[in-house]
């Protein structure tokens, strides 16, 4: 039963006035709660201008809009769209790849797609996902057994193998070329992880 709307009592209808009170509360009601939203979404567009002012944030907005994006690190160029940012990474993917960067290791990102035409603003925005942390996402390869590639600051060549146990901070891959020794990596070191879809 609407509480702004008076009971019929003994058979008898409400009066015109009783109505008219009854619908002017509801419409107050109604002003109120689009009022309430408003200031809401204010709110959150406010928090959204804050979060744009870090790096994080930065990207989440430019991945938001689901172009392509080219991103430097420390170990060369990545293509591809951004489909989550963690705590402590951001995850890009593109043909059949899907690569995890550290945060840190990242030096610019630009927009990769083409330009034709004059630049209009995006219709409409994707939902950018958040990740948890790096460690969390090294677990989950190694419960999957995932082939992956994994490239450590400061070494010239990755590793490529089967993602096996993760811990704390560290994380065990099968290189290819062994099938029993797996070889340890401190997880500080990881500055990007790429695995095959």
């Amino acid at each position: 039963m609407n509480p702004h709307m008076p009971a019929i009592a003994n058979g008898r209808q409400p009066a015109r006035d009783e109505l008219d009170t009854a619908l002017s509360s509801m419409l107050d009601e109604e002003r109120r709660l689009e009022g309430l939203a408003a200031r809401r979404e204010a709110r959150r567009r406010q928090l959204m201008d804050e979060d744009s002012a870090t790096f994080a944030g930065a990207l989440r907005d430019m991945a938001e809009h689901g172009r392509s994006l080219r991103i430097t690190h420390v170990g060369g160029d990545v293509t591809g769209r951004v489909t989550a940012i963690g705590r402590d990474h951001a995850v890009v993917e593109a043909e059949g790849m899907r690569t995890f960067l550290r945060l840190e290791s990242i030096g610019s990102v630009a927009d990769a797609s083409p330009i034709v035409g004059p630049v209009a603003a995006p219709r409409h925005r994707d939902e950018v996902s958040g990740a948890g942390s790096l460690a969390t996402v090294l677990r989950d390869l190694a419960a999957r057994s995932a082939a992956v590639v994994v490239h450590l600051e400061g070494h010239g060549h990755p590793l490529s193998g089967t993602a096996r146990t993760c811990g704390e901070d560290v994380f065990a891959i099968v290189p290819n070329q062994s099938h029993v020794n797996p070889t340890i990596v401190q997880i500080s070191n990881i500055h990007r992880v790429d695995e095959r879809r």
